[in-house]
């Protein structure tokens, strides 16, 4: 108990670090005089920067939505066994139309909200591959839930946190991770603050890339769309936005938001999650499984995987992508 105390506060330290470092002097060169003091290039480097320094032939594309979003869209070029014809411009219409309209950022949740709503969406998705899918969020036990019960209203988290960015990616925050991580004399801030929130599996973990890790997790997100997640924690309902029930009325007709109906959903579903995972619970995960059961053709559990893992775990390329590949190539 003392310990979840003690991570709890130190995560609450980090999200103000993190929501107040989207300073402008962040964004500017001025932190360009510090890409001395960090050995690792990718540090400062984009996810575009990063990609070609391993040697992929890559482009960016700017699409904007319908209601205004612009997107960044990234494109490998040259990869064996690509999809041939008209590939392309299928991916920028689903992109497009699976964010537009929607607060909720993460993949999983944004898909599962679009499928619901959209057939015609549907139809055209021969597979859906969950990696920790959060859609349920009543059970988390990360310390970021502290902030749920303090932030259920817009007004609540634009007086604690501002108007603007929430956990920005800017070069401040960059700098600071290499720091703490090489230079500090407190190297286990840099080990424990990016298990803080999504769940430990230091063993599995690349220890040498957290400086990597740390200054580009998390990418940043809108402070409405916090509120969205705040709301999932503490409805424990998989839902549009709340905007109060004067809004929601002119919005949806209805005092209450309305859920996304998940009995609508009919994609050929392969889902994995971790047993340690502190976002994506596993109380939550089989919630969701009650929701979708008919199209979940296999569900993977991995007992020791956090909800990061998928991304960056040491024996991900074994137990996890290889699979992944396997659905997507037969589907």
């Amino acid at each position: 108990m003392v310990g979840r105390r003690a991570y709890t506060a130190l995560a609450c330290q980090f999200l103000l670090l993190f929501v107040n470092a989207g300073l402008p002097f962040a964004h500017t060169n001025t932190f360009f005089f510090f890409r001395w003091y960090l050995p690792d290039p990718e540090v400062m480097e984009n996810v575009t920067e990063i990609i070609r320094s391993h040697g992929y032939d890559t482009q960016e594309h700017t699409v904007e939505t319908r209601d205004g979003y612009i997107l960044c869209l990234i494109r490998m070029r040259n990869l064996e066994r690509m999809p041939k014809g008209n590939f392309g411009t299928f991916c920028i219409q689903v992109a497009t139309q699976v964010v537009s309209n929607s607060l909720m950022m993460r993949g999983c949740q944004i898909a599962l909200a679009q499928f619901s709503r959209n057939p015609e969406l549907q139809s055209r998705v021969g597979v859906f591959i969950a990696l920790a899918p959060a859609a349920f969020l009543g059970h988390v036990t990360s310390p970021v839930r502290v902030i749920a019960h303090y932030a259920r209203t817009l007004e609540n988290v634009w007086d604690l946190f501002g108007h603007g960015e929430f956990f920005p990616s800017s070069q401040l925050v960059r700098f600071l991770s290499q720091w703490l991580c090489r230079y500090s004399r407190v190297p286990w801030v840099c080990k424990n603050v990016i298990f803080l929130f999504a769940g430990f599996d230091e063993g599995n973990t690349n220890m040498t890339r957290l400086p990597v890790y740390l200054a580009h997790t998390p990418a940043g997100t809108s402070v409405r769309n916090i509120v969205h997640y705040c709301q999932a924690m503490t409805s424990d309902r998989f839902q549009q936005f709340d905007y109060g029930e004067a809004i929601n009325m002119e919005k949806y007709g209805q005092e209450t938001p309305p859920e996304y109906d998940l009995s609508t959903f009919n994609v050929s579903t392969f889902l994995y999650h971790g047993g340690n995972d502190w976002l994506a619970v596993v109380t939550d995960v089989n919630k969701l499984v009650s929701h979708i059961q008919q199209t979940v053709i296999k569900r993977y559990l991995l007992p020791s995987y956090n909800h990061l893992d998928f991304v960056w775990a040491l024996d991900a390329a074994d137990l996890v992508y290889p699979t992944v590949l396997k659905h997507l190539l037969e589907n």
